[in-house]
């Protein structure tokens, strides 16, 4: 057998050395077909096993079909060879080389025992390989279609390859990559995948990639991305499953995917429709498909649609255009995944928008916008509103379970109820705008004494819930409730407007700890009926809860009553106006100021208060109400207050028939206190002191003096003359030094300490 094998082997041998004995040199400029050009004899248009040579300085013009094999033989082209239309060369075995220039219509390669080794230009309008191993070091230019077939061509150090305008690759079973070499395409160009699964190459990487078209043998075979892909043109994928992978497709012109085919992604994937070219399709993927990021930017006619099932992992970007879920089609926004919303919407037609999972949604356009379904989620966590003008309209009840942050633009209720689990955050620009048909749930946890606003155009609710963790809501504007406020928990501080209960609402809830706080000028307004019962007003400072109850009697006029609640009772009866006799007076650190809008008053009034708010020894047992009225505060018959709700002592005073402050006093306090001798120039020193505590004061009257303390307790202090006082006597502390006018009984009042 070995013998054989060595005689075959030989025979070959001798055969092909033979053939090789003859080899095609053109000698002059002319056809490949004229004999001149070659000196005599012109090779076929099939040559085997011969080489063929164009020397420097000679130009071939191929003017007729040419086919090259030879396992041993080379085809060199040092010199120039074109062709005339139509006309190809094709390469099935042997060598191509040689460092001149080829310009000719087709080229093809095929066998993988065919080696390229041209190092001039090669400028085809096709350029094919079906099946050889090509390596390219020089300029390759096709002005029509690379053809793919089959093998691989690659760019090595020094290889160029640049497709003209409208030029195809048009891929099979071949390969194009890059070895040191480059993939210049300044034109556009198109992409043809057809036959079985494979992964793209470098034909998508150049940002001139225009149309790419997907015919792959059937629906079940897969064109893998094997990088970012931006198609300018159009996107037909009509038949098989491009897989995106954990790369970027852009789609910047048209797009229509064919019944069967589909996109396949992962959460690694990132697709964006950005353009205004016609979608001919919806966007249809496997099942199971999700997205890192989806981003429409469309600004044709209609919609995107997405007509599948697709999760979105990290975020929906809404910039333009409309996203449609079709029927069939489910959009499911998971866990930690985001919808940002600028003029884009997103719209269920028969679809589904799943958003069980905790995600958020931020809007940050620069225009008014009416929300989508990206708001409709059980699992909305964080809602955040940042837009440069205009309002952010709700289309539909919206519950946020996170955070909601309003830094700027409004947000419009429009009639749907906003439910707050989480925390909250409102810039003064970022008002909302209330409706009388919307409800709104406050259950969140204060980060501290947060403000809310409403805006001007509409300060409406029809209910208002307050469930505060940690802290108290601040009200910023005015409000209006239609229906009820319902306090659960927490309090609300009113700013400089009135907090308004309209005629037919309510206030349930209120306690000693949940009231309307009136530190401020803002009031609480409620409409008083005569003849009805008494009407609480809940209202308190931050030191602790006061209530007023109003009743007009009958005969009187139905109205508006504003009420608000102070600290201290002062000599001119507002707050901060003159002398504040809760200092030394015994009475209830408090002053109810009452204003009506109602043309007759004929007012029963009941105030409440907490035990810690009275001072100086308050007699609760024998008090009153005081009104200020003609410039003095006003003196009553003392009754013994009795037990209210909510932990509170109240006492009554009826057929009041003008309103201005009312403050509770018992029978020994003195509420008239000389605003001179109150504001006299005082001087207690040493203080600290510890035996003794001298007085001074700018003045020639004489006075009494008394020690006690915050509860009106007496303590023994002698007095030694020239206005001293011992209090060696006196344990460490604060006291008051109580001073009483020997002639008019005036009082002036200053504290000292004891060490």
């Amino acid at each position: 057998m070995k013998a054989q094998l060595l005689k075959l082997g030989f025979f070959v041998l001798t055969i092909i050395s033979a053939n090789n004995l003859m080899a095609f040199t053109a000698v002059a400029d002319g056809n490949w077909s004229d004999a001149a050009t070659w000196g005599g004899v012109a090779p076929s248009g099939n040559v085997s096993n011969q080489d063929i040579i164009i020397p420097s300085g000679i130009e071939v013009n191929l003017d007729i079909d040419v086919s090259f094999s030879g396992l041993l033989n080379s085809f060199t082209v040092d010199g120039t060879l074109t062709s005339s239309t139509g006309k190809q060369l094709s390469i099935q075995l042997g060598t191509f080389n040689g460092s001149g220039d080829i310009d000719i219509e087709r080229i093809e390669f095929s066998g993988l025992l065919t080696t390229y080794s041209h190092t001039g230009d090669l400028t085809v309008g096709t350029f094919v390989n079906a099946g050889s191993l090509l390596t390219i070091t020089s300029q390759l230019s096709v002005s029509d279609t690379l053809n793919l077939e089959d093998g691989s061509l690659t760019l090595n150090t020094g290889g160029n390859l640049s497709l003209d305008s409208s030029a195809m690759i048009l891929r099979n079973d071949g390969s194009l990559a890059t070895s040191g070499g480059v993939f210049n395409s300044g034109s556009s160009y198109h992409v043809r995948y057809i036959g079985g699964s494979k992964t793209t190459g470098i034909e998508i990487n150049s940002l001139s990639l225009h149309n790419v078209e997907i015919n792959l043998d059937d629906n079940n075979t897969v064109l893998t991305m094997g990088s970012n892909m931006q198609i300018h043109g159009s996107l037909n994928l009509n038949t098989g499953i491009l897989n995106v992978g954990a790369n970027d497709l852009e789609i910047q012109g048209s797009m229509e995917i064919q019944s069967g085919a589909a996109l396949t992604t992962t959460a690694a994937s990132n697709l964006m429709i950005e353009t205004a070219g016609n979608l001919n399709s919806g966007l249809v993927f496997t099942s199971g498909s999700s997205v890192d990021q989806l981003t429409i930017e469309y600004t044709g006619t209609g919609s995107v649609e997405l007509e599948s099932e697709l999760a979105v992992a990290g975020e929906l970007q809404l910039h333009e255009g409309t996203l449609s879920v079709e029927g069939g089609g489910t959009l499911t926004m998971n866990a930690g995944s985001m919808v940002h919303v600028e003029s884009g919407k997103l719209e269920s037609n028969g679809g589904t928008f799943v958003g069980t999972a905790a995600y958020d949604v931020t809007y940050a356009g620069d225009s008014s916008y009416t929300t989508g379904q990206e708001v409709t989620g059980s699992g909305l966590n964080d809602l955040e509103i940042n837009i440069q003008q205009g309002d952010i309209v709700l289309n539909d009840n919206v519950t946020v379970n996170g955070a909601l942050e309003l830094t700027n633009g409004k947000l419009d209720l429009n009639g749907n109820d906003l439910v707050l689990n989480g925390t909250f955050d409102q810039e003064m620009s970022a008002a909302i705008i209330g409706d009388t048909n919307s409800d709104l749930h406050l259950n969140i946890t204060m980060i501290g004494n947060d403000t809310i606003y409403f805006d001007d155009s509409n300060h409406n609710l029809e209910q208002l819930v307050v469930d505060l963790t940690g802290g108290n809501i601040v009200l910023g504007s005015k409000l209006q409730i239609h229906d009820e406020l319902t306090m659960t928990s927490g309090s609300i501080q009113l700013a400089n407007d009135n907090l308004v209960i309209e005629q037919n609402a309510n206030i349930t809830g209120y306690s000693d700890t949940r009231y309307i706080i009136t530190t401020a000028s803002g009031k609480l307004q409620m409409y008083v009926t005569p003849s009805s019962p008494y009407l609480v007003f809940p209202v308190g400072t931050t030191t602790s809860y006061s209530p007023a109850s109003i009743q007009q009697a009958s005969g009187s006029a139905a109205g508006n009553f504003m009420v608000k609640a102070f600290n201290g009772v002062y000599t001119y009866g507002t707050e901060g106006g003159g002398y504040n006799t809760a200092t030394g007076a015994s009475l209830v650190n408090r002053t109810w100021l009452v204003e009506s809008d109602a043309g007759t008053v004929n007012m029963n009034l009941k105030l409440g208060w907490m035990a810690t708010s009275e001072v100086n020894g308050f007699d609760r047992n024998n008090a009153y109400i005081a009104h200020y009225t003609s410039g003095n505060w006003d003196m009553h018959a003392s009754a013994s207050a009795v037990s209210g709700a909510n932990s509170t002592y109240e006492i009554d005073r009826t057929g009041l028939t003008s309103l201005s402050p009312f403050t509770v006093a018992d029978e020994n306090s003195q509420l008239s206190v000389d605003e001179e001798t109150a504001l006299l120039n005082i001087n207690l020193y040493p203080n600290p002191c510890v035996d003794g505590l001298n007085i001074s004061y700018d003045s020639n009257e004489q006075f009494t003096y008394q020690v006690t303390d915050a509860a009106g307790r007496i303590y023994a202090a002698a007095d030694k003359g020239n206005n001293q006082l011992d209090v060696s006597g006196l344990s460490s502390g604060v006291y008051l030094l109580k001073m009483t006018n020997v002639e008019n009984n005036k009082v002036a009042v200053r504290q000292f300490i004891k060490k």
